[in-house]
């Protein structure tokens, strides 16, 4: 829980957690119909995918192990307000040895490879400069991603709790309903009435309660608007919305 927060390990609880024996069913029958679609008597009827796949990894060339869907790269992003954008947009400079594990993959397979995507904290973006935690991705035949490498110290903790309430409008409201009720709870009755016969449970915290919700509901929208522009869930792959 107090833990520091590696991006890789978030990734692999989140595969272990996501994937089912249907949807690996699934991914092995997409895997056949694409294999297919590229056999020799169809890579004529089918020569732009053809020619793509000669800038994208091999799924079966690689680790199992370091390949992830963009559901999972979602999930995590969304939860810590991640990004995941093309390597042109990532402003920190990315280690030598990233471009040497490239330059390797390439040699290795014969391939040029392209769509190079970098997965970390939304506000590291615009930042000459970062040490905090990033992955490199490259796509794969497949339309997932393998992991090329990772570099940073890990994330604070505190991010889980900072950012679960702007994940989506579901954690907003939630977040706002648990406050609301918190802080009415805690209220004493003599702050909140001057009826005098009034007891702690009574339909003057009840009334409280509803005004709260209302003034944090609207507070919070005027903060998410203001602060953190949009909900995770919205901005984890778009280029244009920042922190």
């Amino acid at each position: 829980m107090f833990q520091h927060l590696q991006i890789v390990q978030e990734l692999e609880r989140t595969r272990k957690k996501a994937r089912t024996a249907e949807e690996d069913l699934l991914n092995e029958t997409r895997r056949i119909l694409n294999n297919d679609l590229l056999s020799d008597k169809k890579i004529l009827l089918n020569l732009g995918r053809y020619s793509a796949t000669m800038h994208v990894i091999e799924e079966e060339d690689v680790d199992a192990l370091a390949i992830y869907t963009s559901t999972e790269i979602k999930k995590v992003s969304v939860n810590y307000r991640l990004k995941f954008l093309e390597s042109a947009n990532y402003k920190p400079e990315i280690p030598y040895e990233a471009i040497l594990k490239i330059k390797w993959l390439d040699s290795e397979f014969g391939k040029e490879l392209k769509d190079f995507r970098v997965l970390a904290p939304a506000e590291e973006f615009r930042k000459k400069q970062s040490d905090k935690n990033a992955l490199l991705f490259v796509k794969t035949n497949h339309e997932n991603f393998y992991l090329v490498h990772l570099w940073g110290s890990p994330l604070p903790w505190t991010r889980r709790v900072k950012y679960w309430p702007v994940r989506n409008f579901e954690s907003l409201a939630t977040a706002i309903i648990l406050y609301s009720l918190a802080l009415a709870a805690i209220l004493p009755t003599w702050a909140i009435t001057l009826d005098q016969k009034a007891t702690y449970w009574c339909g003057y915290r009840g009334g409280v309660f509803f005004h709260l919700l209302i003034f944090n509901s609207g507070f919070s929208v005027l903060f998410l608007l203001s602060y953190f522009r949009n909900f995770s869930c919205n901005l984890w792959d778009r280029k244009n919305d920042f922190d």
